[in-house]
């Protein structure tokens, strides 16, 4: 018969020292942890001499910048020279720290190359600007150029207007005395020499010196006829007198009220009694003889 196997009495083929183990196991992170403090620390001293590096550089230039220029020129070399044998010395020490520096500087280059094309296209943008302001203000100026020649022209235009409505009104008024001047010719030519012998006898008597416009309103009222009829029948006579007014006339001069219109001599002594007065405004041919 086969004999039966019994594992748990043999002893296992590999064992395990699990002490030993995990020994090596915090030895090993423990390597780790300081290779990465040891390198952190590297890293730190290296950007602690780029800062101070960098630091030394803009305080140089600023000095620099105090001195003036000639001094600012050797001293700036000297530290350009400087910084080379520092950066050159560094590299050497440190393969990692060169390429780091190689870095650094491409990017130095490639910021100033974004700087210098920022200020270009800045003087592009400034330099439009400029222009546009002088379109604009050229545009402004002719503006007001042409602001100006309006208003001179404006005034020149109103004392154009003025002058010609001036002349305008003179060449009215002179149309105007010469239509009364005929007129007053005309009535004087076509009165009849009887009845401006009236007028003349009357205007003598109440103080009446101008006979011409009495003539005229005359002949322009009845033509001189005694049998002249007008105002729908209401004017009758040489003066063209209503009844009412022609009786108040002959009142005032202390007549009697009788109608007498159509008598040559009572209706012009009473016009001229009249207008002595003040009464021309009775007669509307008054505006073709004055």
């Amino acid at each position: 018969m086969l004999r039966k196997l019994n594992f748990e009495e043999e002893e296992p083929l590999i064992r395990i020292n699990w002490s030993r183990l995990w020994r090596y196991c915090k030895n090993f992170v423990r390597a780790i942890i300081g290779a990465i403090i040891w390198i952190i620390k590297k890293l730190i001293m290296i950007i602690k001499k780029i800062i101070e590096t960098i630091l030394k550089i803009i305080l140089e230039i600023l000095i620099l910048l105090m001195r003036g220029f000639l001094w600012t020129y050797k001293k700036f070399k000297e530290i350009i020279k400087a910084v080379f044998l520092a950066l050159r010395k560094f590299s050497k020490k440190n393969i990692k720290g060169g390429w780091l520096l190689l870095v650094i500087a491409i990017s130095l280059i490639i910021s100033l190359l974004g700087l210098w094309r920022g200020y270009v296209y800045a003087q592009g943008l400034i330099s439009n600007v400029k222009e546009k302001e002088g379109i604009l203000q050229k545009q402004q100026k002719n503006n007001l150029d042409l602001l100006k020649e309006n208003e001179k022209l404006k005034e020149e235009i109103k004392v154009k207007d003025q002058k010609l409505q001036s002349k305008a009104e003179e060449e009215a008024r002179y149309a105007y005395q010469q239509w009364i001047l005929r007129n007053r010719q005309l009535a004087e030519q076509k009165l009849p020499e009887k009845v401006k012998d009236t007028i003349v006898q009357y205007a003598n008597t109440y103080g009446v010196k101008d006979t011409r416009l009495i003539q005229c309103i005359v002949y322009y009222e009845s033509g001189g006829r005694d049998e002249a009829v007008g105002d729908n029948g209401d004017a009758i006579g040489v003066a063209q007198y209503h009844l009412a007014t022609f009786l108040g006339h002959r009142r005032q001069m202390g007549l009697p009220q009788v109608d007498l219109r159509k008598d040559t001599n009572a209706s012009l002594q009473a016009m001229l009694f009249s207008i002595s007065r003040g009464g021309i405004g009775n007669w509307t041919a008054r505006y073709k003889c004055i």
